[in-house]
């Protein structure tokens, strides 16, 4: 179904603030008390500040080795003489054969005498060197190197704020007592760090990356429980949130007829919901917390209860609910989707028992009714057996009043079988397929109108489409409809009403014309002594 789509989550906790340097392009420089008691401040060094050193333990076997530092994505910081690497997705350092390998690092890189000492923190590490390879938990060690590391990291950014989980816990392992709560050196206004993270290079169409962001619905408190299945290859964390939760995903990638678009959001709110990635990936996911993973990771999700699925325009309502953003699907039970249609400025509505989400824009429901009606039980639907609906062709919609450029858009494209059009309760026609546009899903029947009075009696007036009962091609500007009418005291009628409309050099005009029979057998009521006159024979 066309869905503007649908379905992965950032996370915020912003006490600390972005220095004004960084909204020019400058790196984002943070200070901390206990640095500062000691003379040295962000943003400039003191000529005889000495270089801090991680007391953790020293692992380097050669230090004229070239040190080189890699993974997926990254965001960067400094602090004093020092310029820390947050890194998620495929983090490995290398140097003189040994390869240090992990879900996330934290690496702090600083200028000494000797050369440069690199200090890390790894999580879910794994070891190889001429011994062989050994699989660790979270380890804090040091390496020397005479040259500058060299950083190949295929997405960096500048943190936006230096209140993180990972940071945080980096810093207690590598430099334990003596930082303080961290402040920033100056203040501003924080831009919204719920927006997507923007590359210092474009990345190549393979790579990306999500953020994931998990907070409550309400004032009440998250309760988080959180677990390791080993049984599993590889091994899963499961995270199970209850509570009235939100869960934000930020990063999935749109295609328009192959260009890259601005990263997508899902929002995903429910009662309860279980989460399902692999071990390393989610340490970190708990409310208040930001996640980054790589766009291939594994993150699956269920929902349950009151669950409200928002992306872009649409909206999604269902009882419960399975999502997997790295495959962009997911299905749902009785659920019900609304769809905007630019050509109308309105909602386009689906609800079935069963929906699946095939891909990013395209659904299949099962059980289902379609209708553009904006009331909860719609006065005419379309019923189905089944539903699918996709992206439709892009077309102008309007011009943007701001930029005075035209706005490109597409109605949700609609495939139904089996299909009864019901107005009320009564079922008036069978199609076994219909396929078109959300505003104009292909049923002939243009309208119908259900009327009682004293001169006509009882009325059903229909208009149908001229040019789809005759399978004629559509053409711009020109509507031909045929109406059939039937009336108790009067008899049937049937018409051909036809409407133009267009521009030219003289500018706009329009016009129309009806042809219509009446067969009358009744007596005209022509008011005041005329209401019972018989029609003349001749």
């Amino acid at each position: 179904m066309r869905h503007g789509p649908t379905v992965p989550m950032l996370c915020l906790v912003a006490t600390l603030v972005v220095m004004a340097g960084a909204a020019r392009g400058q790196e984002t420089e943070i200070s901390w008390a206990g640095a500062a008691r000691e003379g040295v401040t962000a943003g400039r060094e003191s000529s005889d500040a000495s270089p801090r050193v991680s007391p953790a333990e020293n692992l380097t076997e050669d230090a004229t080795a070239p040190l080189r530092i890699s993974g997926l994505y990254q965001e960067t910081l400094r602090w004093s003489a020092t310029d820390v690497y947050l890194i998620a997705g495929q983090a490995e350092i290398s140097q003189a054969g040994q390869t240090f390998s992990g879900a996330r690092m934290a690496v702090f890189v600083t200028r000494t005498n000797e050369g440069y000492d690199t200090a890390v923190y790894a999580e879910d590490l794994t070891i190889k060197d001429r011994n062989g390879q050994r699989a660790t938990g979270a380890v804090a060690f040091r390496l020397e190197s005479t040259a500058v590391p060299v950083v190949e990291v295929r997405e960096s950014t500048e943190a936006e704020t230096a209140d993180q989980p990972l940071l945080r816990r980096a810093l207690a392992r590598l430099f334990p007592g003596s930082l303080d709560e961290p402040r920033m050196a100056s203040l501003q206004s924080p831009s919204d760090v719920f927006s997507a993270p923007v590359p210092a290079v474009q990345p190549s169409s393979d790579s990306g990356s999500r953020r994931v962001q998990i907070r409550p619905r309400s004032n009440d408190p998250l309760r988080v429980e959180s677990s390791t299945n080993p049984d599993t290859v590889p091994a899963e964390r499961v995270t199970v949130i209850t509570g009235g939760v939100n869960v934000l995903v930020d990063g999935l990638d749109s295609q328009v007829e192959g260009l890259n678009m601005a990263p997508g959001l899902i929002d995903l709110s429910a009662d309860r919901v279980v989460i399902w990635t692999q071990a390393g990936e989610s340490d970190a996911l708990e409310a208040g917390t930001t996640v980054v993973q790589p766009a291939d990771a594994r993150f699956q999700v269920y929902l349950e209860g009151n669950i409200v699925i928002r992306q872009n325009q649409n909206v999604i309502r269902a009882t419960h609910g399975f999502f997997d953003a790295a495959g962009s699907r997911a299905m749902l039970l009785n659920a019900e989707l609304r769809a905007f249609v630019p050509a109308t400025g309105s909602d386009f509505r689906v609800r079935g028992e069963r929906m699946r989400q095939l891909g990013r824009d395209r659904f299949h429901i099962q059980n289902a009714w379609a209708t553009t009606s904006p009331y909860g039980k719609p006065g005419y639907r379309l019923q189905a057996s089944d539903i699918f609906v996709e992206p439709g062709p892009n077309a102008v919609v309007g011009v943007d009043p701001l930029t005075n450029r035209t706005e490109v858009g597409g109605s949700p494209w609609v495939t139904s079988l089996n299909n009864r059009f019901v107005v009320g309760e009564i079922p008036l026609l069978y199609l076994p397929k219909v396929s078109g546009p959300a505003e104009d899903p292909g049923i002939p029947l243009r309208g119908i109108t259900v009327a009682n009075d004293r001169i006509f009696g009882a009325q059903l007036n229909t208009a149908w489409d001229l040019n789809r009962l005759l399978g004629l091609p559509k053409q711009p500007g020109l509507r031909l409809d045929l109406l059939g009418d039937i009336k108790t005291d009067r008899g049937a009628g049937a018409g051909i009403e036809g409407r133009y409309s267009g521009q030219d050099s003289a500018g706009p005009y329009q016009g129309g014309g009806r042809i219509y029979y009446q067969y009358d057998g009744g007596r005209d009521n022509l008011g005041l002594d005329r209401r019972g006159l018989q029609p003349d024979d001749s």
